[in-house]
C-alpha cells in the first residue's frame, strides 16, 4: 500500500543511478521493460506502524512511522498446496527423472552416454527452477531490459566456468578444494560486478544484479555437473545425479546472497564498493571453501580422485544417502541465507503476496 510522497536524489546519486533515470520504470511491451512496477513513494512493508521509501528500483533504507500505527499489509495465509502453482516446482519435477533414471541405467551399464544426453535437459530444468525459486519472490520480470540481463548472466556463467577450469586444473585436488571459494565466487561475480561499475544504470538496479549473478551461478553449476560426470565411472554416475540434481543450487543461493547485499548497498551508497558488500563477498568465499574442503575430506563428489571406486550397489547406496542428505542440508541452509538478503529487494507490489519471511526488514546496507 502506497502512503504517498516523492523520493529526492542527491546529485551524487543521480550520477551513479543515471541523471535521466525515470522515477517509475515505464510499462511497455517492447521487451525492454515490464509493467506493474511500483512507482517511487512511501509504502508499508509489513512491519506494524512503519512505512519505508521506495525509489522505483529499491528501498532507500529510510523508514517512517505510518499514520494510524496500523499495518497496511494484509495477513498472509499459508496454502498447503501452493507450491504446485509455482513454475519452479514443475521445472524441477520434470527435470528430476531426466537426471535420476538415465543415471541409474548408465551406472548399471558403466556407460555415461545416456546420463549425459538426458541430463543436459534435466539439469538445465533443475537449475532454472533454482533461479525461479528466488526470482519469483522478487518479481524480476518487472525489471527493465530483462532479456539483456538474462543474456549477460548466462554469458557470465560461461566465462566464469572456463576461467575456473583453467585455474583449478593446475592445482592439486587436496589444495584446490580449499581454494575453490576465492576462485569460484570471485569469478561468478566478476562480469556482473564489472557491469555494476562500468555498465550504467540498467546493471545497477539491485534486482538486475541478483538475477545476473544467480544465472551466472546456474551456468557454473551446470558445467560443474558435467565436469564431475566426465570423471565418473560405474555407480558413481548415479551418486552424482542424486547429489547434484538440486545440490548445484549451491552456486545460485550462495552467490545470490552476496549479490543482493552488494547491489543494494552499492545502489544506496552511490558506489560499487561498500563495506557491507565486501563482508558478504568474504562470507561466501569462506563458506564455499569450507564446504568443498570438508566434503573432500569425507569423500564427497567434488573431485573424483578423492573418491573411492564404487564397484557394487552395496557400496553405492550408503554413498547415495550420504550425498543426498548432505545436499539437502546444504541447500536448505543456503536457501535461508539467500533469503536473508534477497528479501530486502522485494518490491512493494510483491509484499502482500509473499510469505512473511520474504518481506523486507529494511537492513541499512549502504545507507549513509
Amino acid at each position: 500500500m502506497m502512503m504517498g510522497g516523492h523520493i529526492e536524489r542527491s546529485g551524487f546519486q543521480q550520477q551513479w543511478k543515471g541523471a535521466d533515470m525515470p522515477e517509475t520504470p515505464p510499462s511497455t511491451t517492447s521487451g525492454h521493460t515490464r509493467g506493474n512496477s511500483s512507482p517511487s513513494g512511501t509504502y508499508a512493508y509489513g512491519v506494524p506502524g512503519k512505512a519505508a521509501e521506495w525509489d522505483a528500483h529499491a528501498w532507500t533504507g529510510v523508514v517512517h512511522d505510518e499514520a494510524g500505527g496500523q499495518p497496511a499489509i494484509g495477513t498472509w495465509h499459508r496454502h498447503p498446496l501452493g507450491v504446485v502453482k509455482r513454475l519452479w516446482f514443475w521445472l524441477f519435477v520434470v527435470g528430476l527423472p531426466l537426471t535420476i533414471i538415465p543415471a541409474y541405467i548408465s551406472s548399471t551399464q558403466n556407460n555415461i552416454a545416456l546420463a549425459a544426453r538426458f541430463g543436459f535437459v534435466g539439469y538445465s530444468l533443475e537449475l532454472a527452477a533454482g533461479v525461479l525459486l528466488i526470482s519469483g519472490q522478487e518479481r524480476t520480470r518487472q525489471v527493465a531490459h530483462l532479456w539483456q540481463l538474462v543474456a549477460v548472466g548466462l554469458g557470465s556463467g560461461v566465462v566464469s566456468s572456463v576461467a575456473a577450469t583453467a585455474i583449478e586444473m593446475h592445482e592439486p585436488a587436496s589444495i584446490g578444494l580449499w581454494l575453490s571459494g576465492p576462485i569460484e565466487e570471485t569469478l561468478k561475480l566478476l562480469v556482473p560486478f564489472a557491469l555494476l561499475v562500468f555498465g550504467g544504470v540498467r546493471f545497477r538496479d539491485p534486482r538486475a544484479g541478483l538475477l545476473m549473478v544467480m544465472l551466472s551461478g546456474a551456468v557454473f553449476g551446470f558445467t560443474e555437473v558435467y565436469g564431475a560426470l566426465g570423471e565418473a565411472r560405474g555407480y558413481e554416475i548415479f551418486v552424482i545425479a542424486v547429489a547434484r540434481s538440486f545440490g548445484e543450487w549451491f552456486h545460485i543461493l550462495l552467490t545470490g546472497f552476496a549479490a543482493a547485499v552488494i547491489w543494494l548497498a552499492a545502489w544506496r551508497a552511490g558506489r560499487a564498493w561498500t563495506y557491507a558488500g565486501g563482508v558478504a563477498w568474504v562470507i561466501i568465499m569462506a563458506v564455499h571453501s569450507l564446504n568443498d574442503g570438508i566434503n573432500g575430506l569425507i569423500g564427497g563428489t567434488s573431485k573424483a580422485d578423492l573418491n573411492p571406486d564404487l564397484t557394487t550397489w552395496a557400496q553405492a547406496w550408503p554413498r547415495v544417502w550420504q550425498e543426498f542428505l548432505t545436499a539437502v542440508i546444504t541447500v536448505v541452509v543456503l536457501y535461508f541465507l539467500c533469503r536473508y538478503s534477497a528479501r530486502e529487494l522485494v518490491p512493494p507490489n510483491a509484499i502482500e503476496g509473499n510469505a512473511p519471511g520474504w518481506r523486507p526488514r529494511l537492513k541499512r546496507w549502504g545507507v549513509r
